[in-house]
Formats: C-alpha cells, structure tokens, sequence
C-alpha cells in the first residue's frame, strides 16, 4: 500500500463512492455560482446567531474582528482552548457553524502557519422555501494558543514527509 488514507490503516481502500450524495453537492454548487447568490449584509443577518451562539454555556470562541471581504464575511475568532486536537477544534466550529447552517452547507477547514480557517458556504436551494435561492459566504480565521499549535503542528508532519 502506498500511502495510507490514516494512522494505522491496513487496507488502502474504501467499501465504496459517496455517489448518493454528489447530486446535493452538485445542487448547492450549480445555485451557489449564481451571480446574486449571496446576501448583502451579514452583520445584519449572521452576526446576532453568532453573538447568540458565543453567549451559551461552553461556548469556546470569543471575536476578535469582523469584516466584509467582496462576499466573504471573515470573522476571526479567539479559541479560548490552550490545548486540543483538531477534533476538538472541529467540533466546537461545527457548534458555532450550526448557529448559522441553513439546509445545504459545505465546510471546508485549511491549516495556515500561525491560525486554522474554515470556509463556509450555506444557504437555501430553489423549492426548499418559499424563499428565492440565497446563502452565505463566511471564512473563520481560528487564533489563540490552542489553534497556533495545531497550525504549527500540521505543518511540522507535513514537513518531515
């Protein structure tokens, strides 16, 4: 096997494709690309499900800064772990994701030298509404002391292969 799709795996391959699903990302991406398919101020309509969402009990973001960049609303945010996997990283964006996921949403994460971003795409697709198709673009840049180490980490394995 030449490269292992993880730690451990013995395998090398999968028990299938994930074809039942293409056809959804398919969809959100055709609608996704149309001109005005994403909507004007997200302060307006995202940031109160966020501010909300950061006020809850366990809640592990805190803003640091808020901007419009053309479509993308970047919001970065002060992971308040000093320690943690990118499990536990994930799964508190997701939390904070959900606060905003409208019925299609495609999460993409990238590691940079000094934070970890999540690029966000979500919205609502013709005939799941009574609503015309819309949605969002959102980027979180994650900083702190527990997002710095796993950014130095990723690219401390990536280096020594």
């Amino acid at each position: 096997m030449a490269t292992p799709r993880w730690e451990g795996d013995e395998i090398g391959t999968g028990v299938g494709d994930a074809g039942d699903f293409a056809r959804y990302v398919r969809r959100l991406l055709h609608e996704m690309t149309m001109a005005d398919w994403v909507t004007e101020d997200p302060q307006v309509h995202l940031l109160p499900h966020i501010e909300a969402a950061l006020q809850a009990p366990g809640a592990m973001f805190r803003i640091v800064d808020d901007v419009v960049l053309s479509a993308v609303y970047a919001i970065t945010l002060a992971w308040q772990r000093d320690d943690g996997t990118f499990g536990d990283l994930r799964r508190d964006v997701f939390a904070l994701v959900g606060a905003v996921a409208e019925l299609a949403t495609h999460v993409q994460q990238r590691v940079r030298s000094d934070r970890i971003e999540f690029d966000i795409v979500t919205g609502t697709l013709e005939g799941q509404s009574r609503f015309r198709t819309h949605g969002h673009m959102l980027r979180f840049k994650v900083v702190g002391k527990g997002a710095q180490k796993l950014a130095f980490a990723a690219y401390d394995e990536l280096d020594a292969e």
